[in-house]
């Protein structure tokens, strides 16, 4: 019999791999907008499409909305696949084991910001400038500013959804509980304040906890429990 928690690895390594997939889509339809835009002659008939599998000869304009399309409809995808990971994560409940999951090589769980807020910024900035060039002040209204709001949307919350790692939070929470138990019992002292001072890229924290007013730093990788003591920066 399926165990729930290996149903929630599952479905977790899905929602990211699918999150990851729908924003490279989005990314190269906002790029492939552009090239059409600026690159193809604006009287060219002929214009390679890529349509699932295939490239389908389509006039300019063609091109130029179904890029639009693919790129918006990808971000909503993206949107709905990114705010299923947080109640997926909460589902699981045992933190190591989310901690794990997590380790799946996705750009969505990685600390470098670049790559995950470039895919989630770029193509917005990219349409943005392309519907510049095409409408040039007609774009100055209610309607088309309302419009233009209701194309970045779902980009502009993918921007907010992943201004952070995906699972930051909860190893952040991990680190900090283990530097408390860690002081708990090894130094027999309860730590007024603790919370993490600085990331280690994808490896672990620099938790600071406040004993008797002295700062005491630690360091907590994100695999296994084992706490150090570290000067603090």
């Amino acid at each position: 019999m399926t165990e729930p928690k290996d149903v929630y690895l599952s479905n977790l390594t899905e929602t990211l791999r699918q999150s990851q997939r729908y924003l490279a889509i989005g990314f190269g339809a906002s790029v492939f907008f552009v090239l059409v835009l600026f690159a193809a002659p604006a009287g060219s008939s002929d214009v390679k499409a890529p349509i699932g599998p295939v490239d389908v000869l389509v006039s300019h304009n063609t091109a130029l909305a179904l890029s639009v399309a693919v790129y918006w409809v990808a971000g909503l995808l993206a949107t709905f696949f990114v705010s299923r990971i947080g109640s997926i994560t909460a589902l699981m409940r045992d933190q190591d084991l989310v901690v794990a999951a997590l380790t799946y090589p996705n750009i969505l769980t990685t600390q470098p910001a670049a790559g995950r807020l470039g895919l989630c910024g770029l193509p917005p900035l990219l349409i943005a400038a392309g519907m510049v060039k095409i409408f040039g002040t007609r774009l100055i209204g209610l309607v088309p500013i309302f419009a233009m709001f209701v194309i970045l949307l779902p980009y502009l919350q993918l921007g907010w959804d992943l201004r952070r790692s995906v699972g930051e939070s909860i190893r952040r929470r991990r680190a900090e509980k283990l530097v408390l138990d860690y002081c708990r019992n090894s130094e027999s002292k309860t730590p007024s304040t603790c919370s993490v001072v600085r990331a280690i890229e994808d490896t672990g924290y620099v938790v600071k906890a406040v004993i008797d007013g002295v700062d005491s730093c630690y360091m907590v990788a994100n695999v296994g429990t084992n706490v150090s003591p570290t000067p603090c920066p």
